[in-house]
């Protein structure tokens, strides 16, 4: 057998099926790191016929040819592409599957990113913002000489509340999530840390009333984009400045006419 036939054995028949939306919409968004960790997590699910797979962060690393802490920051970067099943003590690595549902204001919010990758510190750090736990690594027989597994300063420290600062990031909240499920008629999940933050953003240009009348423009928009999103926090804080309101037009002068009676004039 020729090299050329052993290399066509290889290519033939064996394949994986990428839904074309990864292809399509997300590839062009994505930075190298996470598109070859967003494949992986392809290869060894769709790959072998599987909804979701355990894979660790070396194997990842290795299959996607980078650094363990490359492919945590891709994971990282990757968010809600991904759904992320936490693994840890006794439960084995993290699961994988793609998330196929992608509405067009994650994809907004995935050009937002830019090209840079958030940093990550642990496998509990690196998925996302919802499934997010503390993850205590059973430390080796050969470390210490006690049974408890080794908890590090970092995992010890509560993580702050977020929200927490400004009451009117709350305020801002607590209203938008009944308001929208009133308009809309279905349920608006809030993602407390990446809403919060959203919000305290916008909350340094524009005062409280006002925010909430953007949210209000947000939701009459006729535009044909906005009409496609779920006119969510997401949304607004990427429209907000469409979101101007329409200037009323000027009333000519008053004039006084030949009977003293007050008129307007007209050019």
């Amino acid at each position: 057998m020729t090299r050329g036939e052993l290399v066509s054995r290889l290519l033939i028949p064996n394949t994986t099926q990428v839904p074309n939306v990864l292809l399509d919409k997300v590839m062009p968004l994505l930075p190298p790191g996470p598109l070859k960790v967003l494949l992986v997590i392809a290869r060894f699910t769709y790959g072998f016929q599987r909804d979701s797979d355990k894979i660790g962060f070396k194997q990842l690393a290795e299959a996607a040819g980078l650094t363990r802490r490359s492919a945590i920051n891709a994971v990282k970067f990757l968010g809600d592409l991904i759904n992320v099943k936490l693994g840890g003590p006794g439960r084995g690595a993290n699961e994988y599957s793609l998330n196929l549902n992608v509405s067009e204001a994650q994809l907004l919010a995935l050009r937002t990113k830019g090209g840079s990758e958030a940093g990550c510190t642990s496998e509990a750090g690196c998925t996302s913002e919802i499934q997010r736990k503390e993850v205590v690594k059973q430390a080796a027989p050969s470390q210490t000489k006690y049974s408890k597994p080794s908890i590090g300063v970092s995992q010890k420290r509560s993580r702050p509340n977020r929200l927490k600062g400004d009451p009117r990031i709350k305020e801002f909240i607590d209203w938008f999530a009944p308001e929208y499920t009133k308009r809309f008629k279905q349920p608006y999940h809030v993602r407390g840390g990446k809403h919060g933050q959203l919000v305290k953003d916008l909350l340094r240009t524009f005062d409280l009333p006002e925010l909430k009348n953007r949210a209000l423009r947000l939701w009459e928009s006729e535009d044909p984009f906005i009409s496609r999103t779920d006119r969510g926090i997401g949304i607004l804080a990427s429209q907000i400045n469409n979101l101007v309101p329409l200037l009323q037009p000027a009333q000519p002068p008053l004039t006084n006419t030949p009977k003293g009676d007050l008129t307007y004039a007209h050019g």
